[in-house]
């Protein structure tokens, strides 16, 4: 499957999530799923727990306090106050 490169941001720290499959997130609007190539897309994300899926097929849970998510062509950006 086709990959891309999640970054997480922030006060704190920028880190960066490479081989990403799909990242679930809960927004404002409902939950939605990131793959590669998906249409340009922003939004407020709820406090909650958050999935990232790599290619290996393992996963990552995170929880975030809120923030915002935007997802570009090539790369999906994840602003928040904390996230752990």
């Amino acid at each position: 499957m086709k990959t891309y490169t999640l970054k997480i941001v922030t006060p704190k720290e920028s880190r960066t999530e490479e081989n990403v499959v799909k990242t679930i997130v809960k927004t404002t609007s409902g939950d939605i799923g990131i793959m590669a190539d998906h249409v340009p897309y922003v939004s407020m994300l709820k406090q909650g727990e958050f999935r990232v899926i790599y290619s290996d097929n393992t996963e990552k849970r995170l929880t975030c306090d809120g923030g915002f998510i935007k997802v570009g062509k090539e790369q999906t950006v994840i602003l928040s106050q904390s996230v752990s």
